[in-house]
């Protein structure tokens, strides 16, 4: 008798006859199947949710990345840990490793981050007399809060550029 077995007694008997018998039943364990979710593809500055809870049989989760900037998981031990994308373009995979008392296995999942236009903020009056000078003040944001600083550049052109009246 091992611990992975289980015995069991049968007892059979009508009115001339009884008999038992004994059985044993042996409980296989077997690996969970990991299952990491669909490929996704998403914006900088996005919350994303990733989604093992396709596994089957584990009893419990491992998360790890693998490639691309560097990202903070949230609940790297659970089936569905989230993370803020970094500044885009990249391309991020991550692991779960799906575990039970039989062993791990592991799939894995890629996070493809786009980089998405800065904005750009032009303040200032919104009308001028001809020959009047006026100022203007621009400034620009990265959505991901980008580390290299933005830059801005203002040309009218070699000789200017002459808008004419709406009239």
């Amino acid at each position: 008798f091992h611990s992975n077995e289980t015995s069991f007694c049968v007892n059979v008997s009508d009115s001339n006859i009884a008999r038992s018998y004994v059985g044993f039943l042996k409980v296989t364990a077997t690996p969970p199947v990991p299952n990491a979710g669909a490929d996704q593809i998403v914006g900088e500055a996005s919350l994303v949710n990733l989604d093992g809870s396709g596994s089957t049989g584990a009893s419990t989760y491992s998360w790890a990345q693998l490639t691309g900037p560097s990202v903070t998981l949230t609940g790297a031990n659970t089936a569905t840990p989230s993370f803020t994308t970094p500044d885009g373009p990249a391309t991020l995979t991550f692991r779960l490793t799906a575990t039970n008392g039989a062993g791990s296995k592991t799939d894995d999942v890629q996070v493809t981050i786009k980089n998405l236009d800065p904005t750009v903020i032009l303040s200032g009056p919104t009308a001028a007399n001809e020959g009047e000078a006026k100022d203007y003040s621009f400034s620009a944001s990265d959505p991901a809060g980008a580390a290299a600083p933005l830059s801005l550049e203002i040309s009218c052109g070699a000789a200017g550029t002459e808008v004419p009246d709406a009239d």
